[in-house]
């Protein structure tokens, strides 16, 4: 059964501050940390309650973390609802070993095309982004200062698993364009996505803040302006939605 002090440590990770002194961050669920353990991430310790490791419909995921080569333990309900983030926590969850959010070299990018978001405040969009993000096969998302944190637990529950199949790095918008990609911005005022323009061959597409939209400073650096067309009522798309038409229409070249 984990002490006191293992129990108090794991509940403070649902804080950033001590996400990034301990770098550790947690994940809950059934289908997360299946998916962190089906893509390899670096997991530090399972555990799950009676009630999950009993039930029928877990025996598989029970049996994959039991052969796994790492630590997991029993524990009793209490313990489970005392660590979670969740007021109702499933029965399962991970500790994992927080990545690094820096590039290692200043002038080598990882290859592909990118997402990058423009102090994205919302948890709950900035997850569904990551998720959009790794089904379209985009492994490269850059957050700009002021954006919220990724590895926030209601962050990682709305990435639904995206955040174990793309990169994620804090960085200035300027280092993607010296890089020689086009950067692809969504803007009201920009050329419809219903028209016929060339997708470039590598590119980063830019997303502005829920409240405020893209900064003048990121609206400077952009190569092109593209706006999905209101046909009916509302004063903006959600800017996850909106995200998810736009790597649609990008990916699909």
């Amino acid at each position: 059964m984990p002490s006191i002090t293992e129990i108090k440590r794991i509940r403070s990770l649902s804080y950033k501050k001590y996400r990034q002194l301990e770098r550790r961050f947690i994940i809950e669920g059934h289908r997360l940390v299946a998916s962190a353990l089906e893509s390899g991430f670096n997991l530090e310790k399972i555990y799950f309650d009676h009630d999950f490791h009993d039930l029928p419909a877990n025996r598989t995921v029970v049996n994959q973390i039991k052969k796994q080569p790492l630590e997991w333990e029993l524990v009793d309900r209490r313990p489970m609802e005392k660590m979670a983030a969740t007021k109702s926590p499933s029965g399962i969850l991970a500790v994992a070993e927080l990545p690094s959010m820096e590039l290692a070299r200043d002038d080598i990018l990882p290859e592909g095309n990118w997402l990058y978001l423009d102090r994205l405040s919302d948890p709950g969009n900035l997850g569904t982004l990551i998720r959009t993000a790794a089904w379209f096969d985009i492994r490269n998302i850059g957050l700009s200062p002021g954006c919220a944190d990724p590895w926030n637990p209601k962050v990682v529950r709305s990435g639904m698993g995206g955040h174990f199949a793309v990169n994620i790095f804090e960085l200035e918008l300027s280092r993607l364009k010296t890089a020689g990609l086009k950067l692809v911005g969504a803007h009201m005022s920009g050329q419809s996505v219903n028209e016929n323009w060339d997708t470039p061959d590598r590119w980063a597409l830019i997303l502005g803040s829920e409240a405020h939209g893209l900064s003048s400073a990121t609206r400077s650096l952009l190569d092109l302006n593209v706006a999905i067309p209101r046909l009916g009522s509302g004063e903006s798309l959600n800017v996850a939605a909106a995200g998810a038409i736009l790597l649609n229409r990008l990916t699909a070249g």
